[in-house]
């Protein structure tokens, strides 16, 4: 419920993506599991219904109803499960695949039909929430990945060090360790 509030101030009519990793220090997964298609789960005020869930290669989507009152809001959620507390995942493509999935669907919401109504999904980028446990080790990673690409995608070149420089600026601790570094350069 406190998790929620801060995102739900006043009437808003955007879709919102949200990529979560949930594990606590030791990497274990903190009793998280994935949610089933029609499971609805009630948090304070507000009501979540799971509309879809799908397994890709280490990383869980999930598309969500969270309802608060009359007002309702899809929200797609994204777990990468394979990938531990202060290391780096095991593969590469697992992650350049979800970055690439995050990608497709944001740029998707963007070109939707407007013809829904209020309560149905509108047309727009929305939020892109990203956060692991201390939100600046695999956060970083996940972040610093997805503009390297972006990058890539538009000069053919990357440069991490800046990433990385400005990530830091805009949250100190971005990038928590040599190996997730190092990780970056194997992966761009």
């Amino acid at each position: 419920n406190e998790k929620c509030e801060p995102y739900w101030p006043q009437p808003r009519d955007k879709t919102e993506q949200v990529k979560e990793e949930d594990e606590d220090q030791e990497g274990e997964k903190n009793g998280r599991r994935q949610e089933e298609e029609g499971e609805m789960r009630q948090f304070g005020r507000f009501l979540m219904k799971v509309k879809n869930s799908q397994e890709r290669d280490g990383f869980i989507i999930t598309d969500l109803e969270i309802q608060l009152l009359s007002e309702r809001r899809a929200v797609r959620h994204y777990w990468f499960s394979s990938w531990p507390d202060h290391h780096v995942p095991e593969c590469i493509v697992s992650l350049l695949r979800l970055v690439e999935d995050v990608e497709m669907h944001r740029k998707s919401l963007k070109s939707s039909p407007s013809s829904e109504p209020i309560t149905g999904p509108v047309p727009g980028s929305g939020a892109v929430i990203i956060h692991c446990s201390a939100g600046i080790g695999r956060t970083g990673c996940f972040v610093a990945s997805s503009i390297g690409c972006q990058q890539l995608r538009e000069t053919g070149q990357v440069d991490i060090l800046e990433t990385v420089c400005q990530l830091r600026l805009d949250r100190g601790g971005m990038i928590q360790t040599t190996e997730q570094y190092q990780f970056l350069y194997s992966t761009l």
